[in-house]
């Protein structure tokens, strides 16, 4: 009987469990869809165009990145950038549009440039919305060619100046020095001086320029004071044709005693041709030098990527003393006791 009782006991407790929980069947995420709007027909975009334009827009407001070089779709890009309102169509179709136009002529992958794109471009260099207004400044150089429009130059010579951000001046910046003449032409002689003494990507863009191209640039003494070593290393560069200068000469002595590495490397490439035994006693004291003179000036652009700018004209030179053994490996004095 008690053998009975016990089974009965454990049937019963067991019957009186409590069911296992029921949870419910996960569900994958989805990305949510974007109203795409539907342009109504114009004057100037017929409902066939608006409609052929539409269809290379997905129901989340994208295009496929295939279709972005095509040639055959420029004329699209530029309907969408013209009736578009989303961020995600606008910035794809900005992006065709600077692939799909040149300048000046048409080539074999390039549709030729006209006042509708430029249109379509200035129709967005006012955007607040930091992606939208990156693309639209790249999709600039579509329409600054032999004779660029004077409405987007005008623009993206304000937004280089007086830009609310460096990732805005660096960006406009970068635009306008593919044009031909910009770092002699008096019209940008204000935004040149104003460049060279802006924060550090700006500056370092500038010079780069002239480091690239030849010339002076202005305010040069200035740079060479730059809180950014960065900076400074590109102006001492450009300093070799200024030597004569008080104030560039004694700022380069200066430099030979830095803190940084890539400061003192530059001043030994800029000063390794003067015979002057003060100058040389300061450059013979790196030869032993072991700090690194690489100094790349990073920065995050307007689409939130991380740009990286490398130090110009010191290329693998590690440390000081390969640059100082680069530099002055020629030169006699460097027996000089």
């Amino acid at each position: 009987m008690k053998r009975s009782a016990v089974c009965w006991l454990v049937l019963i407790s067991v019957g009186c469990q409590a069911p296992p929980p029921s949870y419910p069947t996960p569900v994958e995420p989805t990305a949510p869809l974007v109203e795409v709007a539907r342009p109504l027909p114009t004057p100037e975009f017929s409902a066939a165009e608006l409609t052929t334009a539409m269809s290379l827009v997905d129901e989340k407001g994208r295009i496929e990145r295939g279709e972005l070089s095509k040639k055959e779709n420029g004329p699209l890009f530029v309907v969408l950038a013209l009736t578009q309102d989303s961020e995600e169509t606008l910035v794809d179709s900005l992006q065709g549009l600077r692939q799909t136009y040149t300048p000046d002529r048409a080539y074999s992958k390039t549709n030729q440039s006209s006042p509708r794109v430029a249109r379509a471009v200035l129709r967005h260099l006012d955007s607040q919305d930091d992606r939208v207004l990156a693309y639209a400044i790249r999709a600039a150089v579509s329409v600054l060619g032999k004779n660029p429009e004077p409405e987007v130059v005008n623009k993206l010579q304000k937004l280089a100046s007086t830009g609310s951000t460096v990732a805005i001046r660096y960006e406009a910046l970068s635009v306008l020095l593919r044009l031909k003449g910009f770092l002699k032409d008096p019209e940008f002689q204000a935004l040149r001086r104003s460049a060279v003494t802006d924060d550090a990507p700006v500056s370092a863009l500038l010079l780069d320029g002239y480091l690239g191209r030849g010339g002076e640039p202005p305010e040069l003494e200035s740079a060479l004071t730059h809180v950014d070593p960065g900076v400074r290393s590109r102006a001492a560069l450009l300093s070799t044709s200024q030597l004569h200068k008080p104030g560039v000469k004694g700022a380069l002595v200066k430099m030979l005693s830095d803190t940084r590495g890539v400061v003192r490397a530059a001043a030994v490439v800029a000063l390794s041709e003067v015979q002057d035994p003060e100058i040389v006693a300061g450059i013979s004291a790196l030869a032993g030098d072991t700090q690194s003179c690489v100094y790349p000036i990073k920065f995050t652009d307007l689409t939130g990527t991380t740009q990286r700018l490398e130090t110009p004209e010191l290329p693998g030179r590690t440390v000081c003393s390969d640059q100082h053994y680069l530099s002055t490996r020629n030169q006699l004095y460097l027996t000089t006791p």
